[in-house]
């Protein structure tokens, strides 16, 4: 015989997912924990829950299959014949741009300027995104194993974007701070890290500002309303400080109280449709794929070439629960359905999630058919990430792989650095004695941190420095 549902029960919404009750309330309502929302309880129907059993002791887990990162190639099979001879910098300015290049090499990141001048083995692979950002909108995957390079290449075709003309963002894809299985989440760290390419500032403001007076985008009658940003220019407009500072949230994904907002905003004399709870619940992907199409298309109208977002190390097969991994899968499912033609998908789809409510069901994937919105993903090719990637995308056809530098790669890469190196510091003088310490000190950062292009280029430009220093009286900084 059933029995009702008591305190204590483990239950599921066909919506919320699954959760625990914490109690009864009156008029057959229970408040319920979930799991996917842990913070304050949920009122929900007992009509819309269904007892689930407990879940059966786990069993003992198998060990987990460690992959083996490749040892690379040798940093050190190569060495100088001689010392090269550069060109020093022309003038103080390309001084400092190459002082600042080598800086950003000491932090391990690629920096701004003269990133392709120590790119190597990667032509293939540039153009592919050359040829991706020629045409409006795409997706690439970017495939390469531990210490391939990934996130340089990510880093830099960021850069040729923004030389392009592209709006930017680029996330680091986390089980806690960025989890792709919670949507709120992942689309406020992306408009966080927008950058222009006209060095206008980051976040969304700059581009909304530059819209500010533009009726059409402003205006619930204007061929580019939003309904999530267009208010956010009439608040301006308006000049009340409290409205524009609660809309301002509001468009960076803040957990807002869509009902006060919406009472602000009707007192102001906003004539448009309410704005919408942006929910972190995981099947909402598709209101935040809508609101990342309009900031393309509205980059667009602002005079920018579109949006290029950059996902770095998708690392959440092994981190997530099934549960989670489902969801993550959902979302990632959206950024193919709007960059992708319909024929190469592996999904149809009209079956992703459009939501519990009549609003939502409404609410377009796209905001406009034509948006410039693209999309690239740096990835390792775990099995299981490359299993759930082919049941998304037809394998191969977006993919750019990143095959492992080869030993002259290696040499290649050495030399453009020290080239930087010379000419950045034209008064120092180097002898072959000189480049053989600094080959040794090679050496011994491979053998601690590992056979990696960013080893390498740390532990060059960490000898070259020594010596500089050493030619000069000096002593290295503390923890050298």
């Amino acid at each position: 015989m059933l029995r009702g549902i008591r305190p204590g029960d483990r239950v599921m919404h066909k919506v919320r997912g699954a959760g625990l009750v914490l109690g009864l309330s009156p008029g057959a309502k229970a408040k319920v924990r979930l799991d996917g929302d842990p913070g304050l309880p949920w009122t929900l129907s007992l009509a819309e829950l269904k007892v689930i059993e407990p879940p059966p002791a786990p069993k003992p887990e198998k060990p987990k299959t460690v992959t083996k990162r490749p040892a690379g190639p040798s940093l050190t099979s190569w060495s100088w014949k001689e010392v090269p001879t550069v060109e020093p910098a022309a003038n103080s300015l390309d001084r400092a741009e190459l002082r600042q290049t080598i800086e950003a090499m000491r932090l391990g990141v690629v920096p701004a300027e003269y990133a392709r001048d120590y790119t190597v083995g990667r032509e293939e692979a540039l153009q592919d995104v050359e040829d991706l950002l020629s045409v409006k909108g795409g997706l690439r995957v970017l495939w390469g194993d531990y210490g391939a390079g990934k996130t340089h290449m990510l880093d830099l075709a960021e850069r040729v974007a923004l030389e392009r003309g592209y709006l930017t963002s680029r996330v680091v894809l986390d089980p806690h701070e960025v989890p792709p299985s919670h949507p709120r989440r992942l689309y406020s760290a992306l408009v966080e890290r927008l950058r222009y390419p006209d060095d206008q500032g980051h976040g969304l403001e700059p581009l909304l500002h530059r819209l500010a007076e533009s009726r059409e985008h402003r205006s619930p009658q204007g061929h580019n309303f939003s309904r999530f940003f267009s208010p956010f220019l009439h608040a301006e407009q308006h000049g009340d400080p409290e409205l524009a500072e609660w809309m301002r949230d509001y468009v960076d994904g803040c957990n807002m109280d869509s009902a006060w907002g919406n009472a602000k905003l009707m007192r102001s004399g906003w004539d448009g449709p309410r704005v919408l709870t942006l929910s972190d619940y995981r099947t909402y992907g598709r209101m935040y794929m809508h609101l990342l199409g309009t900031v393309a298309a509205w980059a667009e109208d602002a005079g920018y070439k579109g949006l290029f977002l950059l996902f770095d190390e998708v690392e959440f097969v092994d981190s997530l629960t099934p549960a989670e991994q489902g969801f993550a899968m959902e979302v990632l499912k959206h950024y193919a359905a709007v960059t992708v033609p319909k024929e190469e998908l592996r999904f149809d789809p009209a079956t992703l999630y459009k939501g519990g409510h009549k609003v939502h069901q409404e609410l377009r994937l796209f905001f406009r058919s034509d948006q410039p919105l693209t999309v690239m993903f740096g990835l390792t090719p775990l099995p299981d990430i490359k299993e759930s990637f082919d049941n998304i995308l037809e394998p191969g056809m977006h993919d750019v792989q990143l095959p492992p530098l080869t030993e002259d790669d290696m040499g290649a890469l050495a030399d453009a650095v020290l080239r930087i190196y010379m000419r950045a510091y034209p008064e120092s003088t180097w002898s072959m004695d000189d480049l053989k310490v600094v080959q040794d000190g090679v050496e011994g950062a491979a053998a601690d941190f590992g056979h990696s292009p960013r080893v390498l280029v740390r532990s060059i430009v960490g000898q070259l420095d020594a010596l500089r220093w050493k030619a000069r009286g000096w002593s290295p900084p503390a923890g050298f």
